[in-house]
């Protein structure tokens, strides 16, 4: 089992919720319906994760390639990107609505998706994309008009979107963070930086930035890109920024000891919660009723899994 940021707030939020992600949609060959429906439930996104996942594609793939070259892209440039991607995803979720236990996203990685909402209501509307489309426009405009972030940013000698960092949390227990940006700058602190698309920007992202300074500090080999000398440093000296491209506004973290401490004691408190209600189980000898339900019905209506955990709880 390894433990990331993502699975953790999952098994936190609904242990089901992570059983059906991690056991019945996990790696590895899937042969039967019930693990292939999970994993296309798995991919179920709403819209508005969706118009974020769209922003944090183009800046990875578009955005932060071009600063690694020395280049720079127009605003004009990046919004006709974001909207191809925007129109050739939305027309494969159209297109792809029945379920389809054979379709496999790697066989297209670019235009796929699938809206939470055409699976369990209520039907998106022409309104609802066009305000998706509003945000994903203002998102970019507001990183455009952030000068000062931006200028910190072009200063960087390089840059690493969504590079996995693998690490060890205690004795045999692993973990994976994926922070979205890394920048390393000459004779500056290490940067990671997280983008974050939302309306409410009330709950700040310090626990998440914390995980992943920790995954850096603790990484006992860098990745095979990453610079030779100074790829690392201790959690409390590397620049924590949360973005919010909505509220057009960059917080820096400065990490204390306390915060290291709590972010450490989730990680090894989730991460042993987890490797024992596995315990080293596959699949087919896990029972759903192992695995505690949220008590939370607006949580429950928001997960892709819904359908089948209740049929396979036996509830109405």
């Amino acid at each position: 089992m390894r433990w990331s940021y993502s699975s953790a707030r999952l098994f936190r939020q609904c242990q089901r919720k992570w059983y059906f992600a991690k056991i019945m949609a996990g790696p590895g060959k899937l042969t039967d319906d019930a693990r292939l429906r999970a994993r296309r439930l798995s991919h179920l996104s709403t819209l508005s994760a969706w118009r974020g996942d769209i922003v944090d594609t183009v800046i990875s793939e578009r955005i932060i390639p071009a600063l690694q070259m020395g280049d720079r892209i127009k605003s004009g440039e990046v919004r006709t990107y974001a909207r191809k991607l925007f129109d050739q995803q939305r027309a494969f979720a159209e297109k792809n609505r029945k379920e389809d236990l054979t379709l496999v996203k790697s066989h297209h990685p670019s235009e796929f998706a699938l809206f939470h909402e055409h699976v369990y209501g209520p039907e998106p509307t022409e309104d609802d994309f066009d305000a998706a489309w509003h945000d994903i426009v203002t998102a970019f405009s507001t990183l455009y008009a952030l000068d000062d972030f931006r200028a910190q940013l072009v200063a960087g000698m390089s840059y690493y979107a969504q590079p996995p960092l693998h690490f060890d949390i205690v004795a045999d227990l692993k973990g994976k963070a994926v922070p979205d940006l890394i920048v390393y700058t000459d004779d500056a602190p290490i940067q990671i930086i997280d983008w974050k698309v939302h309306t409410d920007g009330t709950n700040d992202a310090r626990g998440q930035l914390a995980s992943y300074a920790i995954a850096l500090s603790r990484m006992i080999k860098p990745n095979r890109n990453f610079p030779l000398e100074g790829w690392q440093a201790p959690a409390k000296d590397i620049v924590l920024k949360e973005v919010q491209l909505l509220l057009g506004d960059v917080r820096t973290h400065e990490l204390t000891d306390d915060d290291i401490e709590d972010a450490e004691a989730f990680m090894m408190h989730t991460a042993f919660s987890m490797e024992q209600l596995q315990d080293g189980k596959k699949f087919a000898n896990c029972d759903i009723e192992e695995f505690e339900a949220t008590s939370d019905p607006e949580l429950c209506a928001s997960c892709a899994f819904q359908s089948i955990c209740w049929e396979t709880a036996g509830h109405a």
